[in-house]
Order: structure tokens, then C-alpha cells, then sequence
């Protein structure tokens, strides 16, 4: 009984550690990806029609998305529920933050994010009211540092 008691003690360990790695992992952005956007909007009236613009950048990851306030909602494709994947946040005089949150990528920032994150920075520059397009990463809410390519460019496949 014993030994199974201390069995049992070990793994709950193990998972806690391991839970708390992973926690550690989705709070910070590698130095090669950066999934927050700075940018500049010269008409904040056109907050929902840029979300629309860059929802329609997010194809072929999701099934559907809507637009609610701030925040793009999507749907993966085969499952029941939306998730938040867009959060837009204005800053005040016309600077406005867009984050590609981690509820959708997980903590995975592979070859497929890296590709939805280039696929976002296309849509943003060739929007008509943005400016000043530049990135930065998650833990970086001061937007000290900031890069022209949310993905290190010879991390972008061609």
C-alpha cells in the first residue's frame, strides 16, 4: 500500500511539474516568433472591418469565425466550439495591439503558426488604415523591442 501510495505521489509530482513548464512556455514567445502586433489606425471606425480583413487571413485553420466587439472568435474545423484566437486592443492616439492568443494555438508555435502569423502580417500592411505595422513578443506589453516580421526570416518558408 504503501509503495503505491508513494506511486501515486511521484506522478502527481511529475504532472505538476510538467503543467507548470508548459504554463511557462505559453506565457513567453520565442525569440524567433512574436505574436503580438504593434500598428497604428488612422480611423478607429474601421476596428471591425480590419478584424474581418485579418479573420478572413486566419483560412484554411478555421470552419467559421464571427467578430465580437474587440475579438475574433473562430471555429477548427470538425469540432463544436469557438475560440478566441484575435484580441485587438487600442492603446490610445491611434495605437491599437492585436494578439494572436495562445487558447488557439496552444503552446505549439510550429510551422503552422508560424505561417498563420506571416499570413497576418500581410493582411495588416495591405490594409488601407493601418500603419507603422511592427512585432513583438507576448511578454513584451511595453513594445520595447520591436521586429518588422512577426516570424525571424529565415524561419518564413517560401
Amino acid at each position: 500500500m504503501a509503495i503505491g501510495a508513494t506511486v501515486g505521489f511521484a506522478k502527481k509530482l511529475y504532472a505538476r511539474h510538467r503543467h507548470g513548464n508548459e504554463i511557462a512556455v505559453i506565457l513567453h514567445d520565442p525569440p524567433e516568433v512574436r505574436t503580438l502586433a504593434s500598428f497604428r489606425l488612422a480611423d478607429p471606425t474601421w476596428t471591425r472591418d480590419l478584424l474581418s480583413s485579418l479573420a478572413g487571413a486566419l483560412s484554411p485553420d478555421i470552419d467559421s469565425w464571427v467578430v465580437e466587439g474587440d475579438v475574433v472568435r473562430a471555429r477548427r474545423p470538425g469540432t463544436q466550439h469557438d475560440i478566441e484566437v484575435l484580441r485587438l486592443v487600442s492603446r490610445g492616439e491611434g495605437l491599437y495591439t492585436l494578439e494572436l492568443t495562445r487558447a488557439w494555438t496552444g503552446a505549439d508555435l510550429g510551422e503552422p503558426t508560424r505561417s498563420l502569423l506571416v499570413r497576418l502580417h500581410d493582411a495588416l500592411i495591405r490594409h488601407a488604415v493601418v500603419s507603422d505595422v511592427g512585432w513583438h513578443w507576448r511578454q513584451d506589453r511595453a513594445l520595447a523591442v520591436g521586429h518588422p516580421l512577426p516570424v525571424a526570416p529565415d524561419l518564413v518558408a517560401t
